[in-house]
């Protein structure tokens, strides 16, 4: 029913209002999974909470498994800025009757990083490591107008590995998803909070222990659907008042220009008021989609990121 759906949003903008305030002690841990993943959503500059339909749900918005069909499984590669970081996704979902679940991993490796001082001459390797598993649900209503509504969750398992350290941490994230249907077109919203109350990552095996912190941040995204769908347009923020410096405002925009060609466009401002521009492009050929995105940075270098998804759906979904 629509009551649960108000009850839903209610308390996921609870959980969003609540990571306005909220600060935490301790060193910042998981930026190398803020970089966003798949070549479609960073292309849009990551204003995709409000759209993700694909293997990457999971990490953007749990609550956007409810709104695939059939199975998906695919992944994104690139060589971070052109430096030699590698980093990878990959993600499978499945969705039935009664909901839909997911799991994917980001991985960034850092290998063959000189010491310098007493150890000079020789050579260590960073890895980091986020594993996701989610669930999503429809949520019922019965105003024609509301095409759709879900609900989704997602557990995160971060590992951090440096010299002799190992960083451990779980973390949380709350998404909800919606669609509303127009005479001119389509207007989808996407809330998620991440890391819900901030993510410990705990240190064994160093001199301190010491414990950092995954940020508590919260994503708001509006996108509208035009020229039925072949057209769309998005705009988000990212808001961590109490932790500024990971406050951004993201716009994006893509076009199908035929059946099978989709052009991209993005923009994402920071907190200090510096803008980053993606571009990017996607073919589609049945149920197999490749996608490649631009991130052009001034200082670390560009980044090309190319992804690749299967999908099907089993004969009698197809049926019905």
């Amino acid at each position: 029913m629509l009551r649960r759906g108000i009850v839903a949003a209610s308390l996921l903008l609870l959980l969003l209002a609540g990571g306005l305030t909220f600060a935490q002690d301790g060193v910042d841990a998981g930026s190398f999974a803020r970089f966003g993943v798949g070549a479609r959503a960073l292309g849009m500059g990551g204003a995709f909470a409000a759209l993700v339909d694909d293997m990457t749900a999971p990490f953007w918005n749990p609550a956007g498994l409810a709104l695939t069909t059939g199975f998906h499984l695919g992944g994104m590669y690139t060589n971070k800025f052109g430096q030699d970081i590698q980093y990878q996704y990959f993600g499978a979902t499945g969705a039935w009757e009664w909901g839909a679940l997911g799991a994917a991993m980001v991985r960034q490796a850092i290998e063959d990083i000189p010491f310098y001082g007493d150890g000079e001459g020789e050579y260590f390797s960073e890895y980091q490591t986020l594993w996701l598993a989610s669930g999503a649900v429809l949520i019922p209503s019965e105003q024609e107008v509301l095409e759709a509504l879900s609900l989704g969750a997602t557990l995160k398992y971060y590992t951090h590995e440096l010299l002799e350290g190992r960083g451990r941490g779980f973390g949380f994230d709350l998404g909800l998803m919606g669609r509303i249907g127009f005479d001119w077109g389509t207007l989808a919203f996407g809330l998620v909070s991440r890391d819900i109350r901030g993510t410990q990552i705990k240190w064994k095996g160093t001199d301190h222990e010491p414990i950092n912190h995954v940020p508590w941040i919260n994503t708001v995204n509006l996108a509208l659907g035009l020229l039925e769908g072949q057209l769309w347009l998005s705009a988000g923020a990212d808001l961590a008042i109490a932790r500024p410096g990971f406050t951004k405002l993201r716009l994006g925009a893509e076009l199908w220009l035929v059946e099978g060609l989709a052009l991209r466009a993005g923009l994402v401002r920071l907190a200090d008021g510096t803008l980053r521009y993606s571009a990017g492009a996607g073919f589609r050929l049945g149920d197999f989609v490749i996608d490649y995105a631009f991130l052009p940075h001034p200082v670390l270098g560009d980044s090309h990121i190319l992804s690749a998804e299967f999908s099907w759906t089993p004969k009698q979904e197809q049926a019905d």
